[in-house]
């Protein structure tokens, strides 16, 4: 125990009336506890001084912290409330943050196959984004329903605060689970204990729930454990275990599962079921779900490692990166383009801001690959929206010229396909110059490049599908079918 000594407060923080009273009573301290002459000075020379003179910090200390938990907790309101009304962000960053990172870290167990671990990872990011969506929306509405009193918000705000223990301690149980079943599928396992046996719950005032389980035992290949494992309800700690114990006799048939925690999440690759409640009563699906699904391919990405400068817009899902492979054509060797000289991959970067900027999902990928043979491999340069394809800048405002754009791009798409099993359909002209840019040149392009043919005669093999056109200073992608 620390010396009371240690607990002393400087006199502004304390009540004088507390620190006089123990002097009153005249009981002295045990010997241990002599005053120093500091405690003289505040007139402490009992046990019942003190005493009261803990109490007295103790009290002051607990206000404090509340004053200022409520100061961030208010300062979390106007940022929510600020977010979604006046800037239109259906969800609040820093709350999915804490409700992410809080979810992942519970499921993040070691000794987990890498392409479960990784679905487990999007799927309660997932849960985070619309949980945040919902303390979003209502954190804001009632500010907004109390005329602007940033104290309403709070209710709600912590409200959300406590689910997330019972739903990070849940994903944790039942990741647990997702682990201990592909341990008890092992060929080992399954030769030395072909069946589990229900362990009752550990808690001190256990549901009913589960009890009808409680001692069962059942074959690890029976269809009951594709529903009913700990984990199924909210803060369960029943558990089970692997025996060679023959099956009871009059097990239950019946599946105990709440919303949200149905299935196996080791058969389904899913902690939170698709029936969870922010999944189902979300008011605002149509917005949540894109930027839900947008940031589990945003963190899978940043989690690699491997991409840099990477940038998430919480108004739309829209986000930007560059794989750190990326080619940077920075020699002074390099070609150069227009009148300040900017190089290939400048270039590159401005399209990737343009369709950011537009709303879109924009990577700047690997390059630089080789093959067993040491030779570069054919690579392209963008990922937008999921489709992958290449970048050319058009430089000169003509028919022929973008033409002879999507000719070369062409043959580069051949090249691409011929070396991987993903195919590549599209590639992506910058008009860096909107003046450059017109419907009627860019269709004629297209028709002559259709037109084209072999040196020989023959027609040739057409890979591009789709011409995606990003004018600088546009609110839109252009997009033409051949």
């Amino acid at each position: 125990m620390l010396p009371l000594a240690a607990f002393r407060a400087p006199p502004l923080l304390l009540d004088n009336s507390f620190l006089l009273a123990g002097s009153a009573t005249g009981h002295a301290l045990p010997a241990a506890f002599r005053p120093t002459a500091l405690d003289h000075l505040y007139g402490i020379d009992t046990a019942e001084g003190w005493h009261a003179c803990l109490n007295a910090f103790q009290s002051a200390f607990n206000q404090s912290f509340n004053t200022l938990a409520r100061k961030k907790d208010l300062d979390d309101v106007q940022r929510i409330a600020t977010g979604y009304h006046d800037n239109g962000k259906p969800i609040d960053a820093d709350l999915y943050r804490l409700y992410s990172e809080t979810l992942r870290k519970a499921v993040s167990l070691g000794g987990i196959d890498p392409d479960l671990r990784d679905q487990w990872l999007a799927n309660v990011s997932r849960f985070a984004a619309y949980k945040a969506a919902r303390a979003t929306q209502q954190v804001a509405e009632t500010v907004i329903e109390h005329g602007g009193d940033l104290g309403s918000g709070i209710a709600p705000l912590r409200a959300h605060k406590r689910y997330l223990a019972a739903e990070a301690n849940t994903a944790r149980t039942r990741a647990r689970t997702g682990k201990q079943w592909q341990q008890f599928n092992d060929d080992d396992h399954l030769r030395l204990f072909p069946n589990l046996r229900w362990v009752p719950s550990r808690s001190a005032t256990p549901r009913e729930a589960h009890q009808i389980f409680w001692n069962k035992v059942w074959a690890k290949d029976d269809p009951f454990w594709l529903h009913n494992q700990p984990g199924t309800l909210w803060n369960c700690k029943c558990d089970w275990e692997e025996t060679d114990d023959p099956v009871t006799a009059g097990n239950p048939q019946k599946n105990i599962e709440v919303p949200g925690l149905k299935g196996n999440p080791a058969t389904t690759g899913k902690i939170f079921s698709d029936d969870a409640t922010y999944f189902t009563r979300c008011q605002n699906k149509e917005t949540v779900e894109p930027i839900a699904q947008s940031i589990v391919e945003f963190e899978r990405l940043q989690h690699t490692g491997d991409y840099k400068d990477m940038v998430f817009d919480w108004h739309n899902g829209a986000y930007k990166g560059v794989h750190k492979k990326h080619i940077d054509h920075s020699n002074p060797k390099e070609e150069r383009y227009f009148d300040d000289k900017v190089t290939v991959t400048q270039l590159e970067k401005e399209c990737m801001d343009e369709v950011y900027r537009m709303g879109h999902r924009a990577i700047l990928l690997e390059e630089g690959i080789k093959g067993a043979d040491k030779k570069p491999i054919c690579c392209l340069d963008l990922r937008l929206d999921g489709r992958i394809m290449d970048i050319r800048t058009i430089t000169i405002g003509q028919a022929n010229n973008i033409r002879n754009g999507i000719w070369k791009k062409n043959s580069q798409l051949a090249i691409y396909n011929s070396l991987n099993d993903t195919k590549a359909d599209s590639i992506c002209l910058y008009f860096r110059y909107p003046d450059m840019f017109k419907d009627e040149l860019v269709r004629e392009a297209i028709a002559n490049f259709k037109q084209q043919s072999k040196p020989d005669g023959t027609s040739i093999t057409i890979h591009v599908k789709h011409v995606i056109c990003v004018v600088k200073g546009y609110n839109q992608v252009i997009e033409y079918d051949i």
